[in-house]
């Protein structure tokens, strides 16, 4: 507890220095009415109706749910937060702030873990953990107690705003716009809802529902496919750690998507060397057998940006999730032995 409080009072002071609260970088959301929590009566009673930026959305993450879950279970707890926070207010102690963040680290902990592996970025355990508290932090010296809402509802939106923030703008090794971003989301969100009202995915039907066109919609599709769910292969085939990257998978005839001019931001000859390793990667997938291979494409959507499960690739070929299963990790390690011949491990 004292390793954990030393390092988080370290954080605390360096965002606490900042009297002003204005001073903060604050975001917005907007009201989505898919969520029950999310409606003009709660919004308001929160004091959110005149944030300001953006709302960066995350529509799978159910508020009511893991509210339910995660935070009423404690009573008491609500009332030691209002009381330290209306301290917290009062003194601007940052003691005060110390045992807010230690009280509430428990929410952190569930939201950061809920985002590990969010889109298959890049940041590491601890860095999500510190966005969470940045987000913790923010939510505690914005909170209004008049207005009646529990401290815990009003800070997992902080929370989930300030990792999702840091998952955009440095959780890839390709930073993604914003905008791109949340178009891919609810392009999925759509395809999901596609999927479940028609069996299928309708395309026409996901660009009306997301009001974009079908070349806007196959441009998002080859964003998400080559720069988010690529990483997960890639990852799995490496044995390293360390970052990934994803210029290894990117086509030359896609890398001026969205201006994301891949060439500059690199050294000739990195760029080169990153080329030679691509190559070697796609000719590790030629390497396979042609199940194999397809198992691969299909488990991760390299073909159409839409990873499959396990029972969905086995009722396509007609064998059971547990031989797709067998066969994926067989492919895998095969992927794997491929590629160490050629001692890649220093750009892994």
């Amino acid at each position: 507890m004292e390793k954990s409080k030393k390092f988080f009072t370290k954080k605390a002071s360096q965002c606490f220095e900042v009297k002003n609260k204005d001073d903060y970088v604050y975001y917005r959301w907007d009201i989505d009415t898919s969520n029950e929590i999310n409606n003009e009566k709660m919004i308001n009673s929160m004091g959110l109706e005149n944030e300001e930026n953006f709302r960066i959305d995350d529509a799978d993450f159910n508020i009511n749910e893991f509210l339910e879950k995660n935070v009423f279970r404690e009573n008491y707890k609500y009332k030691d937060n209002i009381d330290l926070l209306n301290k917290l207010n009062n003194d601007n102690n940052k003691e005060v702030l110390v045992d807010v963040i230690e009280k509430n680290m428990g929410l952190v902990r569930k939201i950061a873990g809920y985002y590990q592996k969010y889109m298959h970025h890049k940041l590491d355990e601890e860095d999500i953990l510190i966005e969470g508290i940045l987000g913790l932090i923010r939510a505690a010296n914005r909170f209004n107690s008049n207005r009646g809402t529990q401290f815990s509802t009003y800070a997992v939106w902080w929370i989930r705003q300030s990792i999702l923030r840091a998952i955009i703008n440095e959780g890839f090794t390709i930073r993604i716009p914003v905008h791109a971003f949340e178009q891919i989301r609810k392009v999925i969100n759509a395809e999901n809802e596609s999927y479940r009202l028609f069996q299928k995915i309708d395309v026409d039907w996901v660009c009306r529902h997301v009001g974009i066109t079908k070349e806007k919609y196959h441009e998002l599709k080859l964003i998400d496919s080559r720069f988010i769910q690529m990483r997960s292969l890639y990852s799995l085939v490496s044995d390293n750690d360390d970052e990934s990257q994803l210029i290894n998978f990117i086509p030359n005839e896609i890398e001026h998507v969205y201006d994301l001019k891949i060439e500059e931001l690199q050294d000739p000859f990195e760029l080169v060397h990153r080329m030679e390793i691509r190559e070697k990667i796609m000719e590790a997938l030629d390497k396979l057998k042609e199940r194999e291979r397809e198992v691969i494409i299909e488990r991760f959507g390299l073909r159409d940006g839409q990873p499959k499960t396990l029972e969905e690739i086995g009722k396509k070929v007609g064998v059971t999730r547990e031989r797709i299963r067998q066969i994926e990790t067989k492919a895998i390690a095969k992927l794997r032995k491929y590629l160490k011949q050629f001692q890649l491990e220093d750009i892994y």
